[in-house]
Formats: C-alpha cells, sequence, structure tokens
C-alpha cells in the first residue's frame, strides 16, 4: 500500500510539473481532486493566507465537497482570529489531525447554517519563509488520518504551490514585456538589442528610417553594414571595435543609404546592457534620423570669434594672415551673397547730380 501510494504521489507531482499553461485555478483544482485520492477522503480544500497573516480566502473546493455543502457563499475570506479548529493548522503552524470529530473539543466554534457534516478531518499548513500561504483540508475518510497523509500533502500542496508561483511570475514577467513592446514599438527612434551578430529586437520604426522592414533586418543580420555609406565603414568598424562597460555610452554619426536610394544622417547610440537587467547581456542600441539638422547645419554658417579688421581699408585677415575685402571674406566663410549698389549718403557724395534728380 505505502509503495503504490509512493508511486501515485510521484505521478501526480510530475503531471503537476507539466502544468506550465495551467491557470492557478487549474493548479488548484487538480491538487484538491488529488489530494482526496491520496488519503481517501470524501471533501477537500485549498486556502490561500494573506500577507499580514489574518484572512484565509478559499480558494478551492472540492466537487464533492461544493456538491454537499448548502452554505451561501462558499468562497469567502475567514479572518483567522475568529475562525474554528480548521484555523488551527495555520495559527500553531503545524498539521491538525482530528479522527473523532463528534467529541467536544474546546477549539470548535460550530458551523455555519448548511454547512456539511463532519467525522473526521485533517488540515496541513504550508510554509514558505516564514509564513503560512496556504493551507490544504481533507475530511471524512473512512479510517484514521495518519502521518503519511499529512506528508503526502504536504508534497502535493507545495509542488502546487511552486507551480503557482512559478505561474504568476510569468505573466507577471508577460505583462510587463507586453508593456514595454508596447512603448518600444511606438518609439520614433529606431531601437535595437542584440548579441553579437544575433538581433533580439528591433524596433518597427527601422522601417520608416530606412524603407526596410524589422524581418528583413532578422533574416539578414549584414544589412544594416550593407546599407551604409562605404566613405563611413571605417566609422562604424572602429565603433564595433570598441571595447564598451556597463553604463558607458558610445555616440558616432553616419550616413546611410535607404531602400528608396536616398542619403539619410544617423546619429547612432549604443551601451552594454548589464547583467544585472538580463543574463543576454548584448548591446541596446538607438538610432535617430538626423538628416534634416545636418542640412540645417550646413544651409547655417555663423561666423564667431573676434574678427582682425583694418579700421582704414575695412579689409578682414583671414586664418592665414591674408588680408581680405570684407566681402570676400563674409562669402567665404556663409552662404551669403552680394549685391553692389550704393547708399544715399555715397551718391550725394560721389554723384551729386545723381542724387539731385
Amino acid at each position: 500500500m505505502v509503495q503504490s501510494k509512493k508511486s501515485q504521489l510521484f505521478d501526480i507531482l510530475l503531471h503537476l510539473t507539466k502544468m506550465n499553461l495551467a491557470t492557478r485555478k487549474q493548479i488548484a483544482d487538480y491538487a484538491l481532486n488529488e489530494a482526496i485520492s491520496l488519503t481517501f477522503s470524501k471533501i477537500s480544500f485549498i486556502g490561500f493566507i494573506n500577507s499580514e497573516q489574518t484572512i484565509m480566502r478559499t480558494h478551492a473546493w472540492s466537487e464533492s465537497a461544493w456538491k454537499n455543502c448548502q452554505v451561501e457563499d462558499p468562497y469567502i475570506d475567514f479572518p483567522i482570529k475568529k475562525a474554528g479548529l480548521w484555523a488551527e493548522a495555520i495559527r500553531q503552524r503545524k498539521s491538525i489531525i482530528v479522527n473523532d470529530f463528534e467529541k467536544p473539543n474546546p477549539l470548535k466554534k460550530g458551523f455555519p447554517e448548511g454547512h456539511l457534516a463532519l467525522s473526521r478531518f485533517l488540515s496541513v499548513p504550508i510554509i514558505d519563509e516564514d509564513h503560512v500561504i496556504a493551507i490544504i483540508a481533507v475530511g471524512n475518510k473512512s479510517t484514521d488520518y495518519s502521518k503519511l497523509d499529512i506528508q503526502n500533502l504536504q508534497i502535493l500542496l507545495l509542488t502546487a504551490w511552486r507551480m503557482i508561483q512559478r505561474r504568476d511570475a510569468f505573466e507577471a514577467l508577460e505583462q510587463e514585456r507586453i508593456r514595454f513592446k508596447l512603448i518600444l514599438d511606438q518609439a520614433v527612434d529606431w531601437e535595437i538589442w542584440r548579441k553579437n551578430s544575433t538581433y533580439l529586437y528591433i524596433s518597427p520604426s527601422c522601417q520608416a528610417i530606412t524603407g526596410y522592414s524589422a524581418e528583413e533586418f532578422y533574416t539578414n543580420p549584414n544589412l544594416r553594414k550593407e546599407i551604409i555609406i562605404e566613405e563611413d565603414h571605417k566609422v562604424w568598424d572602429d565603433h564595433e571595435q570598441q571595447n564598451l562597460k556597463d553604463e558607458q555610452q558610445s555616440t558616432i554619426e553616419f550616413r546611410i543609404r535607404n531602400k528608396s536610394g536616398d542619403v539619410r544622417w544617423i546619429e547612432h547610440r549604443c551601451s552594454v546592457v548589464p547583467e544585472s537587467i538580463s543574463p543576454l547581456g548584448g548591446r541596446r542600441e538607438s538610432n535617430r534620423d538626423i538628416t534634416l539638422r545636418k542640412i540645417a547645419q550646413q544651409e547655417i554658417k555663423k561666423l564667431k570669434g573676434l574678427l582682425p579688421i583694418c579700421s582704414s581699408c575695412k579689409k578682414i585677415r583671414d586664418e592665414g594672415g591674408n588680408w581680405q575685402l570684407i566681402e570676400s571674406y563674409i562669402h567665404d566663410h556663409s552662404e551669403a551673397e552680394f549685391t553692389h549698389g550704393m547708399c544715399p549718403e555715397c551718391i550725394q557724395k560721389y554723384y551729386p547730380d545723381l542724387a539731385e534728380k
């Protein structure tokens, strides 16, 4: 009998570990039904304890308990302080066996109207990191409950709890993944996460900047190097050879030719992804189209600093020490073009006859 129970428990645990896609309720329901089978009980329930250790929420009832219990709302919160015998496992932090439930017991506090009758009762707490996190209870076995029943239920519920924790963690990570993906997918800049030549993420905005889809970059990891203007290959190669450290950022500018054949200027920023954030590591990169900025910089050439100018002839000394006419100097150092005319004062001075007209 003991050996067959061990084999049965092994099969149950093996099935639990395969319930990766199951919901919390599905895991709890499976554990409940198997608890009945393992202990030859008629009824069972699982309750989860809040972090303050003050309330137990009955999370799931076995089908037999659900059918026979006439309590109006069996899915209720129980204050542990006011609860009766079933809560002793939580308060005492140990398993409680009652093999003659009809006998008087000072820990009993009665049943709510419609509660099913009990003849035998076993409750087992699960303690994790010094907190009672759950309780599983079974009842109405035809023979007495034993230490073997306690051990089997402890192993069963703890495994079910680990699977629930795993499921909760997976769902939380999935929600975070969706949230961050929504943010990155809406980014204007072309965002990249890569490990060496393998792309782990490419934002859809790459198509607006380069004309190529993310799928094309995934399929051809060399595509980015291929669209860089040949004269800028060295800039990119030198950058790739940099051995960046945590929190260090590198920025370069280079030109690409997009899918339509147009040349675009790219400001590329990248930094190392620390292993504390992801064990995959790699580089996090951001690429911004700065073509309009470059055009503006080329169109606006500003004269800066002190200009040596002759107080007599008004010529300006250039960087090579040569003296130039002021209009020649300005023409060479800006986009300005000169037209030659005369102001009214000069017309009066040099061409008085024209001034009179």
